[in-house]
Formats: structure tokens, C-alpha cells, sequence
């Protein structure tokens, strides 16, 4: 069985906002601690909460929605919502910031609360230390009751302003004459609200959907799988997207490979940093470093892995068969490498 990532691990707060294991690590006081922080750093006035559809996000709306009440803040609740939809909202209603609730490609146990600024953008490194320093100095605004504000709610406009913004960049003629028939996995995320009227009303498709109820769970494990190092083969994304959020201060969702072959094809592989992307990188990192401290790091090719390099020009056709002749028991730790799936 895979090893878990470590417990203490599973409440992370920094680039993006909050997130964890709903009720052990994350709960409705963080969350409202965090809402209140946000809302004294935006200054009051109106802030837009939307959600996805985890069993936890009408606790934890609750829960940031008395956080920004305390600031004195006007809250507006978009209901479920997919996050670029927020964000798109944010901006074009003019509004001082806002808070999605969702944990994107998580495990359903876990749920995060993402901050964004008044152009529906993630906070940038200044914005977000600032933040961060409020929440952790517990330095907030505390409205008087006659300071607090009120709660409406805004559900249809939220989405159909981003859909018709994306229909300005489509040609929907060319592409309702195509009559393309569809296949949607919504895996009952906020997606699946939203994206089988867009195709059929919008786009004319013919739609075969599956798991598009938002009112049941998530019907499977949610992407990326814990099969994270593929053997090694879908390694390399995760540690450079972790490199560049490094670098960057600023958050990573995915990491991107183009994998060349030798008959000049590639193949596009999207690897999303949750945190058993984060985990099994940091497991990686170890067992190199470890090889690196004692000086031993060869090549250990995998069985056949030569035959499709593009590097095999260079390397010669021998390098599997130099591998049996190298240290076995130094090179035990990385060809276990190679059993991670």
C-alpha cells in the first residue's frame, strides 16, 4: 500500500489561502478567522463566496460568511460555482474581493477557502503576506452592530456572464453545425451545474453525461490519483511546477510534461500539485538526495526504456546491460522508484 502523507501535513496555509482535512485539521473557527482577516485587509464592502460541492462547503460558507460579517463586510453568495466563474464575477462587478470554497483536486474529506483580489486574480506575494500577518496577529476589525452589513444572494448571473464571455470567443455557428457529440465525466463537481447546458443549449452538442448531480458525492477518487511517479515517468512536472511556485511566490495548480519520442511524437501530461503530489515529490527528493550525499546516482534505465529515447544516439545501446553490472543494493532505493504507481 501507498504510504500516507504525514498527518501533520494535511492543514496548509500559505499561497493560496487555507486548506486541510475538514474537522480534524479544518474547521468553521480557522475558516471564520481567516474570512474576518480577508475582510479587514479588503476593507470592507461587498465580497462574492461561492463553493463547490463538497458535504462540507455549507458549514464553511456559514463560517466565512460570519468572518466577513465581523469585518464589515457585504456578502454576496454565489452558491456552487466553478471557480473561474467566481473570479470572472469578482471583476466585473466591481467588488472588493472573493472566497471560493473549494478544494479543487483533493480528496473530498479535504476543503480549502482560496482568496482573491478585486480583479478575481489570486493575491500576489505582497498582498498575501500582508494577510497572513493579520490572521496570524489575530489583528481584525470587529464592526459594531450598527457596522454590520447584509447577505444576498446572486446564483444565475454569477455563471451566465462567464459563459457568455467565453461564447465571445468561440464561433458557436461553426461549431453547432458540427453537431459534435460530447462524453462528460462531471464527477458531481461544481462543473457539472454549469457545463451540460452550456454544451447543449449553447454549443448544440449531443451530450452523454455521467455524475453531473451536484447533490451526491464525488463517485471517484478526484485527479490526480496517488499512482503519482508512474514509475518515474510523470516525476518530472510535479517538481518543476514545485520549483517554479518556489521562485515565483506565487501558487502552482499543475505541472505540464511534453514527453518527446524518438519517432518525433509527444504526449501531453498534466500532473495537478494536490498534496499527494506534494508528498510523493517530497519522497522523491529524499531518496535523491540521499543518493547524491553518498555519491552514487548512475543511470538505471527501466527494462525497455531505451528502445523508444530520444537520447539513445548518445547513450549507445548498452546502458540497460551496464546497469546489472553497478552496485544492486545502492541502487535498491531508486529502482523502488519505479514501483511507485
Amino acid at each position: 500500500m501507498p504510504e500516507e502523507p504525514h498527518r501533520e501535513h494535511l492543514l496548509k496555509i500559505g499561497v493560496s489561502g487555507v486548506r486541510g482535512v475538514v474537522g480534524e485539521f479544518f474547521t468553521p473557527s480557522i475558516a471564520c478567522a481567516f474570512a474576518q482577516a480577508f475582510g479587514t485587509y479588503v476593507g470592507g464592502g461587498r465580497v462574492v463566496v461561492g463553493r463547490d460541492t463538497r458535504t462540507s462547503g455549507p458549514m464553511l460558507t456559514h463560517a466565512v460568511t460570519s468572518g466577513l460579517l465581523a469585518a464589515g463586510c457585504e456578502v454576496v453568495h454565489l452558491g456552487i460555482i466553478p471557480t473561474p466563474s467566481l473570479q470572472a464575477y469578482i471583476a466585473a462587478t466591481r467588488a472588493r474581493g472573493g472566497l471560493a470554497i473549494t478544494a479543487s483536486h483533493n480528496p473530498s474529506e479535504y476543503n480549502a477557502v482560496k482568496l482573491f483580489n478585486a480583479e478575481g486574480l489570486f493575491f500576489n506575494g505582497y498582498e498575501r503576506s500582508e494577510l497572513l500577518d493579520l490572521y496570524h496577529q489575530r489583528s481584525f476589525t470587529e464592526a459594531s452592530n450598527a457596522e454590520i452589513r447584509g447577505v444576498s444572494s446572486e446564483t444565475a448571473d454569477a455563471t451566465r456572464y462567464h459563459l457568455d464571455r467565453v461564447l465571445t470567443h468561440i464561433d458557436v455557428a461553426r461549431v453547432r453545425a458540427r453537431n459534435f457529440t460530447v462524453a462528460l465525466d462531471g464527477v458531481n463537481g461544481a462543473g457539472s451545474v454549469v457545463t451540460p447546458g452550456f454544451l447543449q443549449n449553447d454549443l448544440g452538442c449531443t451530450l452523454h453525461a455521467m455524475s453531473v448531480d451536484p447533490t451526491e458525492v464525488f463517485p471517484r477518487v478526484p485527479e490526480p490519483r496517488p499512482e503519482l511517479v508512474g514509475g518515474g515517468e510523470i516525476l518530472q512536472p510535479a517538481l518543476y511546477a514545485l520549483a517554479a511556485e518556489k521562485i515565483l511566490g506565487e501558487p502552482v495548480a499543475f505541472g505540464r510534461l511534453y514527453y518527446s519520442t524518438i519517432a518525433q511524437n509527444y504526449t501531453a501530461i498534466d500532473v495537478s500539485l494536490n498534496d499527494w503530489a506534494r508528498h510523493r515529490a517530497a519522497q522523491v527528493l529524499r531518496v535523491i538526495d540521499d543518493a547524491m550525499r553518498v555519491g552514487f546516482l548512475p543511470a538505471a534505465p527501466r527494462k525497455d526504456g531505451c528502445k523508444r529515447c530520444e537520447f539513445l544516439p548518445v547513450c549507445g545501446p548498452y546502458e540497460e546491460e551496464r546497469v546489472a553490472e553497478k552496485s544492486q543494493p545502492e541502487l535498491k532505493a531508486l529502482k523502488e522508484l519505479r514501483t511507485w504507481r
